[in-house]
């Protein structure tokens, strides 16, 4: 949604942000605007629609605007948050906006955890979205008692229509568990929080569960440090590749039209663009490579740490 790129722009932030948004945005006097703007999208696209759905992954960042923008109009909000896995998610966005995969398993882990702990205080359903592609029909009963919410249209006839259209054939870049997968960052963090979500989804959420996905979040806020130089340099190789890809096709299309002397002097340009733009590739990958590890020293040293406190908090 437009409006929420917007807001994030507005708030120093962008989508593919890794750092949490800026709480201090709730108290700033452009809200006004901005909630007047998303009641009028609302009014406009589903009028006087009693049961409606808006998807947008970038709500997970800003839920707490839209809740009291919904409830403002007087629509109760049940969030329904769907879980895939982070490699999938990963080679998915890696594919279509050329982003390093460290870099995506990082806003995975963020959109992830936000989502998850903002909407604690409503009633909200769990799923994966293998589930929803294997059995739609599990999810509609199971969502009506978690939810609150009895779907009118819940028929024989929709629900094989459902079924028909879901298909577990549309599940791109399938990956299996993480239990035995080596992630490049933040890999206890990121299997500790799929895990948790992927038994949410299969059974009842526990409460006991929250303060460790409290402590993952907070850890993940401190690593950020070293993390945000980590996707400023992912940010930078996803630019370069996407401006290498532009100017090589530029540089293919004007060689179709050029006439030998032309075709030559392009030909040397594209050689040189390419030799520049790669030399500049190989030096933010070595970067990124070194930063990597440290981001993995950073895990490991707070995992000692509370290690430490788990065994002082023993003695005492």
């Amino acid at each position: 949604m437009e409006l929420n790129n917007r807001i994030l722009k507005s708030a120093g932030s962008e989508w593919f942000d890794c750092q949490r948004f800026n709480d201090n945005w709730y108290k700033s006097v452009i809200v006004g605007k901005f909630k007047k703007e998303a009641k009028s999208i609302i009014d406009k696209e589903f009028g006087e629609a009693d049961l409606f759905v808006i998807k947008d992954p970038r709500i997970s960042l800003i839920f707490p605007f839209w809740r009291e923008v919904l409830q403002e109009m007087g629509v109760d909000v049940a969030p329904v948050l769907t879980l895939r896995h982070p490699l999938e998610v990963a080679a998915s966005l890696s594919h279509r906006d050329q982003f390093q995969i460290s870099h995506v398993l990082l806003l995975w882990l963020r959109y992830t955890l936000e989502a998850e702990r903002c909407t604690r205080e409503v009633a909200r359903a769990f799923t994966s979205y293998e589930g929803l592609l294997e059995a739609p029909g599990d999810f509609i009963r199971q969502s009506q008692e978690m939810l609150g919410v009895s779907w009118p249209s819940n028929s024989p006839r929709i629900l094989a229509e459902i079924e028909e259209f879901l298909s577990p054939a549309l599940r791109n870049h399938v990956q299996a568990s993480t239990r035995q997968m080596r992630l490049p960052v933040a890999q206890d963090w990121i299997r500790t929080t799929f895990e948790i979500f992927s038994r949410w989804a299969r059974q009842d959420v526990h409460e006991e569960d929250f303060q460790i996905l409290d402590k993952i979040y907070a850890d993940f806020d401190t690593g950020l440090i070293d993390f945000g130089r980590l996707v400023d340099d992912n940010s930078q190789l996803s630019l370069l590749s996407r401006q290498l890809s532009g100017e090589i096709d530029l540089l293919k299309q004007s060689l179709e039209t050029a006439n030998g002397a032309e075709s030559a002097k392009l030909i040397m340009e594209l050689k040189e663009k390419v030799r520049q733009l790669e030399g500049q590739r190989i030096a933010l990958e070595t970067k990124n490579a070194a930063l990597e590890k440290g981001v993995v020293k950073l895990q490991r040293e707070l995992g000692e740490r509370q290690a430490g406190e788990l065994r002082e908090a023993r003695r005492s």
